[in-house]
């Protein structure tokens, strides 16, 4: 998708960066809005390299968290 080239060219014009918050009804909601988001920036995505992208986001953040000194 070409994040990091996008992030470089708008680094160029110093942006401000704020945080986003989103509300949602019920954590029941989360796996719908997790699938439109993920639609939204990964058109093209098939359900095998979804996995493979959940699996790699999951051991990449538990290996940031035993770095640090703490465990789940």
């Amino acid at each position: 998708y070409g994040f990091r080239s996008l992030f470089a060219f708008k680094a160029k014009f110093q942006p401000s960066y704020r945080p986003m918050f989103m509300a949602y009804p019920d954590s029941a909601a989360l796996p719908r809005i997790a699938n439109a988001v993920s639609r939204a920036y990964l058109p093209h995505l098939n359900a095998r390299q979804g996995i493979r992208l959940a699996s790699k986001m999951i051991v990449r953040t538990r290996e940031r968290v035993t770095t640090h000194g703490r465990t789940l």
